[in-house]
């Protein structure tokens, strides 16, 4: 995501920033959201799909595994376009 939003921003502090809000919200969302009656939320954490199968006691889950390769091959291909595209002089 950080790569995403530098390519296509090219401001480091925003970078930074948008990134870890996320993160944070995202880690929030995969917590908290069952307890919030906002199931539907964990859904877009990609913390569930991580480590909500547990890996360790079951194995590797291959959907969730999926979901997360096909998620960074999607928002690396916008960062490689988007980079591409700009102006690095400005």
């Amino acid at each position: 995501m950080a790569m995403m939003l530098g390519a296509v921003t090219g401001r480091r502090g925003r970078v930074l920033g948008v990134s870890a809000a996320l993160a944070i919200l995202a880690y929030a969302a995969n917590t908290f959201a069952v307890q919030l009656g906002a199931g539907w939320a964990r859904a877009l954490s990609p913390f569930r799909y991580y480590i909500g199968g547990e890996p360790l006691k079951n194995g590797i889950q291959w959907a969730d595994a999926g979901v997360l390769a096909g998620t960074t091959g999607i928002l690396i291909a916008v960062a490689a376009a988007s980079f591409t595209r700009r102006d690095l002089a400005t």
